[in-house]
């Protein structure tokens, strides 16, 4: 039975097309990028134009200033779906929103190194390191980009200038990584009493399976190395 309008004739009403049609088919990852991508012009365009004209209201600075962990939490989950290249757009953001934050640097110093982008890894890196010398994850991911570069010297003396800090340190589940890490370049520079102590330490503080796995095969190659 009609009730109301309904018995009114009707025409089908047109099929969606254009963005409507991404936002109806359930494709959410064409969705992000859409919206990352307008929402990073709207947000660059904003701060050219107050840095061009500086009778411009600074609100909307502030305003995106204040959401700058949306983009920070957006380059989160492009990390983890494996697209770097969108993730380091989205720490860019971030970093334009709020340089101040050491997180956002350090997360976009990751990104670059994960696409093998060294220099702006590097400087992404020290800039956090600058903001927060002890921020763990930045430390470890330096030391690891100076080690691919083949500059074993510069990571062992990023890696030493952050141990006296450890205890400051953000993230005691880094701990484990960042001894492992120690080890690994002490052995590499020849420094094999040294190396075994920190992979000894890294094998305590192990957090999970992997980093567990990894002391115990890096100490057992050590000491087959030494018979």
């Amino acid at each position: 039975p009609a009730r109301g309008w309904a018995s009114e004739p009707t025409t089908p009403a047109p099929a969606p097309t254009g963005f409507a049609a991404v936002l109806g088919s359930g494709d959410h990852r064409v969705v992000a990028r859409l919206w990352l991508v307008a929402s990073m012009a709207l947000v660059r365009a904003t701060i050219r134009l107050w840095k061009d004209d500086g009778s411009l209201n600074a609100w909307a600075i502030q305003n995106g200033a204040r959401n700058y962990w949306r983009y920070h939490n957006l380059g989160d989950y492009y990390l983890k779906t494996g697209r770097a290249d969108l993730a380091r757009d989205a720490f860019s953001t971030a970093v334009q929103l709020r340089g101040d934050i050491s997180h956002n640097w350090s997360s976009l110093g990751f990104a670059e190194a994960q696409l093998g982008k060294t220099d702006q890894a590097r400087a992404a890196l020290t800039s956090a390191l600058r903001l927060n010398p002890d921020l763990i994850f930045a430390r470890i991911t330096l030391a690891k980009v100076e080690l691919r570069e083949g500059n074993v010297m510069l990571a062992a003396r990023v890696l030493e200038e952050g141990e006296p800090r450890l205890q400051h340190a953000d993230d005691k589940s880094q701990l484990g990584a960042f001894y492992y890490l120690l080890g690994i370049t002490y052995a590499k520079l020849g420094r094999r009493q040294e190396a075994a102590g920190h992979l000894k330490q890294a094998l305590e503080l192990a957090n999970g399976p992997a980093e567990l796995g990894s002391a115990r095969a890096a100490i057992e190659s050590m000491e087959k190395a030494n018979r």
